[in-house]
């Protein structure tokens, strides 16, 4: 998980406030993964350039949400943003919002990190074991393969985290075997 920033987490806040009270939280998770798969951190510097106007970055965001069909309160979020000079921000606006969404949704993100894809039958019996600790809650699974970790698994919900690696294993072994020589 990655470090939001005050700025992104007020944006955040706000588009999904304004969502929710308009009733719109699954069409603006829809544009802003429209935005997202669009458009790079580097276009959004490039539009904050100062030799580029205010009003010209507006009607740019403009254009570009009426060329993706992006309407409504993201539409006017984003040109709100663009108005701010804060579109460098938005990739972590979005994941905040997304964040804002699954916690208003009861679902928690459990994290699995093994070195190798793992079966599935072992994913749905750590989802099930994940479940029967988050009565009430989703529990929504993501993947990740780090190979760093060599082999076993770690295992995120939020900032905890439970590492059953091999890295780790021999990690604390080696941090034994130093106590005992020393």
């Amino acid at each position: 998980m990655s470090r939001i920033s005050n700025i992104s987490k007020k944006y955040a806040i706000a588009l999904f406030r304004a969502s929710k009270k308009a009733e719109c939280i699954e069409e603006v998770l829809q544009f802003l993964e429209i935005f997202n798969n669009n458009f790079t951190r580097e276009f959004a510097i490039e539009l904050n350039n100062p030799a580029i106007s205010k009003s010209d970055s507006v009607n740019i965001m403009v254009q570009l949400c009426d060329a993706f069909k992006i309407k409504g309160l993201s539409k006017d979020f984003l040109v709100t943003m663009s108005q701010n000079k804060r579109l460098s921000y938005f990739q972590e606006v979005s994941e905040e919002f997304k964040s804002l969404v699954k916690k208003d949704k009861n679902i928690i993100v459990a994290e699995i990190i093994s070195a190798s894809e793992l079966d599935k039958n072992i994913v749905s019996e750590i989802k099930k074991t994940i479940s029967s600790g988050y009565i009430g809650k989703q529990i929504e699974i993501k993947e990740i393969i780090k190979e760093t970790i060599l082999g076993g698994i770690q295992i995120r919900i939020g900032s905890s985290l439970i590492d059953a690696s091999l890295k780790n294993q021999i990690e604390t072994l080696e941090k034994d075997l130093n106590l005992t020589i020393n």
